[in-house]
């Protein structure tokens, strides 16, 4: 496995955050998420990694990103990993912005057809883990339902209730799962599973990173 984490500048965000919201950080020819694709393309080529092996994992800004990546760039991205984020061109500008993490005016049809649109003829289904927290105070947990109507929408999947401590799953017509959606009961604004020793962890929750990888890369 090839990690590649890249890292914002506190020239283009004082948190480090990434511009997820901007207009040019949601079309793949400009701004930080051509940078990110550029990237990804280089580790590509150095390390000979199959087409459709290329995964996107974010937490909060980073989860929206990797949002904006899967709509923009399904061609790059086989699977995305969203924890803390929200759905595709939910809100535009600073403003736009504040108000989808709030939870207003999210629709997740209408997010759907704005990254089918995004995703031009190189649009396909995308296997996707979505995470958040009951108690999220940053990113209002509203988010997770609307993503997890975006990517069924995408994939023509429907949603079934799994085990009881379980993700929603939503399956495709053949019955397999596309897209899975966790709501860790208890947990804030955080990584669920996360190592307390790091920030925005929340150790109790099971390992999302576990489960992702399992998932977004067919080991279940």
């Amino acid at each position: 496995m090839v990690v590649v984490v890249p890292a914002q500048s506190r020239r283009d965000n004082p948190s480090r955050c990434w511009n997820w919201f901007v207009p040019e950080a949601q079309v793949r020819a400009r701004g930080e998420l051509a940078q990110i694709l550029a990237i990804v393309a280089e580790v590509r080529r150095d390390y000979r990694i199959a087409p459709d092996r290329v995964i996107a994992i974010g937490f909060s800004a980073g989860a929206y990103m990797a949002v904006n990546l899967a709509c923009a760039a399904p061609d790059v991205v086989s699977g995305v990993g969203v924890v803390s984020g929200g759905p595709y061109r939910c809100g535009l500008g600073a403003l736009g912005a504040v108000n989808c993490m709030r939870g207003l005016g999210l629709d997740g049809e209408v997010s759907a057809a704005a990254c089918r649109t995004a995703m031009g003829p190189a649009a396909r289904a995308l296997r996707a883990s979505l995470w958040h927290g009951s108690d999220d105070a940053v990113v209002n947990p509203s988010n997770l339902r609307a993503l997890g109507v975006m990517f069924a929408q995408l994939d023509g999947a429907s949603a079934a209730k799994a085990e009881p401590a379980g993700p929603l799953l939503y399956r495709d017509p053949a019955g397999r799962p596309l897209v899975q959606a966790w709501l860790i009961e208890g947990m804030g604004h955080a990584w669920s599973g996360g190592d307390p020793r790091g920030t925005h962890a929340y150790p109790a929750g099971p390992n999302a990173t576990d489960a992702m990888l399992d998932f977004l890369l067919g080991r279940e």
